[in-house]
């Protein structure tokens, strides 16, 4: 059975939809597909109370980095948290908020390239950004360094090997 409710707020004008599901989508699902009765608690917030109880419930599970930063950026995209809020919310400085919000700012070329951000740290994002705003040619480096960057490489690697292409292998494996 279900240990712990979900929260969902109501929506008042839809027609389609009675509630929405703020945290627990997991929850909803395996309950939804082994036809098991859901224990919700109604909470009727504000879309930044909503965006809150999001982030509060994502700190209970292991979550890479890269979901976290798309996370974050949605909900500053969505106009529901600023910058500052989301880092004073989720506990952290402004710069490491910063460090998050830099994975969506990333081309989707390089991720396409990197395939499996999981082990990408939000510093490593920041860095990759920085990289690649340089141009084309930077750009192209990072795709070609994406085994390395998927393994987890940190930023001071990525620089390394980044330079080490533009430069042609002048700084044999530093």
């Amino acid at each position: 059975g279900q240990i712990e409710p979900i929260y969902v707020r109501e929506l008042v004008n839809d027609s389609e939809f009675n509630y929405e599901v703020l945290a627990g989508s997991r929850r909803w699902k395996a309950c939804l597909s082994e036809n098991i009765p859901l224990k919700a608690i109604i909470k009727n917030v504000s879309d930044e109370e909503a965006a809150i109880i999001q982030i509060k419930e994502n700190e209970k599970v292991e979550i890479s980095d890269y979901s976290k930063g798309m996370a974050f950026a949605k909900l500053q995209k969505d106009n529901k948290l600023s910058q500052d809020q989301l880092a004073e919310v989720v506990g952290c400085s402004k710069r490491k908020m910063q460090n998050f919000l830099s994975f969506d700012k990333i081309s989707p070329d390089i991720w396409k390239a990197v395939s499996n951000m999981s082990k990408v740290s939000a510093k490593s994002a920041e860095t990759i950004m920085h990289i690649a705003n340089k141009s084309e040619r930077h750009k192209a480096a990072l795709i070609e360094i994406a085994e390395d960057i998927r393994k987890g490489a940190g930023n001071r690697r990525i620089v390394q090997l980044v330079d080490n292409i533009l430069l042609g292998g002048k700084f044999e494996d530093l």
